[in-house]
Order: structure tokens, then sequence, then C-alpha cells
């Protein structure tokens, strides 16, 4: 499967979505959405990408971001596309970049349905 070409950073937060979850999950609500999303939509979710950079690991190693997975969830020394709150009640707010690729769109778009459709 050929790379597709993602920008290495933008810059806003302008596109926005709901995803309600089973229960609050507080600030963990973004790490149970990037596992969903990881094992549910695992084909959009390691997508190859090229992007050019690297995250970095505690001990030194480099990290490509190389899957849309990475690239809108971050790693270790990548923050990321994505903010997810979910302080109050059960809605998980989503806020990525308007201007992310479709497939990033797409992703976010799939994940909402199998959450809120309770399949794990």
């Amino acid at each position: 499967m050929k790379a597709t070409i993602f920008p290495k950073r933008l810059g806003d937060y302008s596109a926005k979505a709901t995803i309600r979850l089973p229960e609050n999950k507080g600030a963990g609500a973004k790490v149970c959405l990037r596992e969903i999303a990881k094992m549910r939509l695992a084909k959009m979710y390691h997508h190859p990408i090229e992007t050019g950079i690297c995250g970095k690991s505690d001990d030194g190693h480099e990290i490509p971001i190389n899957t849309v997975g990475r690239w809108l969830f971050g790693t270790p020394g990548y923050m990321g596309h994505i903010r997810v709150t979910n302080w109050n009640g059960l809605d998980a707010q989503i806020e990525y970049p308007k201007e992310s690729p479709e497939l990033v769109h797409t992703l976010i778009t799939d994940l909402k349905t199998v959450v809120e459709a309770g399949e794990r």
C-alpha cells in the first residue's frame, strides 16, 4: 500500500465532533478512543503516511510518524492533532484540524459510529 503524504503540523482545531461514550472517561477519553480506533478501525488507523518527522521515546529512540493513528493521536515526543475532553457526562468533545486529510475525517466519523453502537 502506497503511503499518503500528510502535513507535518496543522495549527487549528476547528473541526469538532461529539462522541457519546458508554461511561465518563475523564482525562482517559483520548486513550480510550485511540485504543478503540486501533482495534476496531485498524486498517484506517495503521494506514501508511509520509510526514518526514518523528516523535522520540524516553530512551531516545525515534518513533516515526508514519501512520494516520500516530499523526492524529500522537506519540511520545509528538503531540498529535486531536484534543479530547470528557469532564462532564458521557459526551466526549473532539477537536482536530479542519484541513486534515480526508482519511482523518473518515476515521473520526467511523470511530463515532463504532463507539456509539457499543462495538468493541
